[in-house]
């Protein structure tokens, strides 16, 4: 998905890839400080045959002042709501809030919020070796990258590199 394929991005954006190894039967991957053991020791070449998920899982983003002082913030999730049967649903949503700034004209602040799930984002999944599938209900479809624990697959997903934490429904 890269112009000039993945050899060309890893030679303009080497700070985008990551070094790894395995070293005395361990996982490390290399950082500004040098080698260190990766968190998560496992690996695998495919998820079991059959695999499903069965979830709320959702990616979160955002900015704002909030954290430094100020009273503006932005939040916008991704979320895929996956059924034990292959049942899919892609949506997600926006918000915003922002108040005055203290001893100006109190206008009371504002704030939105918004959600959607297109008609066209209701369809079914498979799971192949460690690629998910996703056809939609209107033909169209988008085939990801998955990487989650097979032995826990309630905690969190990963799409493509992007985690998905699973939510309550």
């Amino acid at each position: 998905m890269f112009p000039g394929g993945l050899e060309v991005h890893k030679r303009d954006h080497p700070q985008d890839w990551t070094h790894w190894r395995r070293s005395d039967g361990k996982l490390e991957r290399q950082t500004k400080k040098g080698w260190e053991a990766m968190q998560f020791q496992k690996t695998y070449s495919s998820l079991p045959d059959g695999f499903r998920l069965d979830g709320l899982y959702r990616y979160l983003s955002g900015t704002g002042t909030v954290a430094i002082g100020g009273t503006q913030s932005v939040t916008a999730y991704d979320q895929y709501q996956f059924f034990a049967d292959g049942r899919v649903i892609r949506g997600g949503g926006a918000g915003s809030t922002g108040n005055t700034a203290p001893g100006a004209a109190d206008s009371g602040g504002t704030a939105v919020a918004t959600t959607s799930v297109a008609p066209n984002q209701r369809g079914q999944y498979k799971i192949d070796r460690l690629v998910l599938n996703i056809r939609y209900d209107d033909g169209s479809g988008e085939q990801r990258i998955l990487i989650t624990d097979p032995d826990d697959p309630k905690s969190v997903i990963w799409l493509d590199g992007v985690g998905y934490v699973r939510r309550k429904n």
